[in-house]
């Protein structure tokens, strides 16, 4: 659209737009100094303040992340917590959301009264301990994702869905 806009107009656009950009700087510049440090030999890096561009490039970093078992055992656990913790949080809480959406279900409203009480007033982290404890979970990658299968927040909303 094109008007005519005042100088208080373009004057307003002129201070928005720095101060995006150096908010925009401030959230960026972390990110890129991540990225160059680890690029950066290791001698340069404990021997320089700061480093905005390295003048010995090394690739010594990413030799030692991946010459390192534990970097891919690490990656295999985190991928198999999300694909498998996702696919059962999503089968269990629609099982139960489609199920208490059915208006001939019995007891319907009390398993709805009792998962709003577990809404609204949330038990805290000691008895989630002594669950996975009893269960014999302890050191477990189960005790990541049995006891957060569901919650009454995904519950209501897929409820909405059927």
């Amino acid at each position: 659209m094109i008007y005519n806009s005042s100088w208080k107009d373009r004057l307003l656009n002129i201070v928005n737009t720095g101060l995006l950009l150096l908010i925009s700087l401030a959230m960026l510049f972390p990110l890129y100094y991540t990225v160059i440090l680890s690029f950066t030999d290791p001698t340069e890096y404990y021997t320089r303040d700061l480093i905005l561009w390295p003048h010995d490039w090394s690739l010594d970093a990413y030799k030692y992340l991946l010459g390192n078992g534990m970097f891919m055992d690490s990656f295999l656990v985190s991928t198999f917590l999300a694909t498998v913790g996702t696919a059962l949080s999503l089968i269990v809480t629609g099982g139960l959301a489609y199920a208490l959406s059915c208006r001939r279900l019995r007891f319907r409203r009390t398993i709805m009264f009792m998962i709003m009480v577990t809404f609204l007033f949330s038990p805290g982290l000691v008895p989630a301990y002594m669950v996975v404890r009893n269960l014999g979970l302890i050191d477990s990658v189960w005790s990541l994702i049995l006891p957060t299968l569901t919650s009454a927040w995904y519950v209501l909303l897929m409820k909405g869905f059927f």
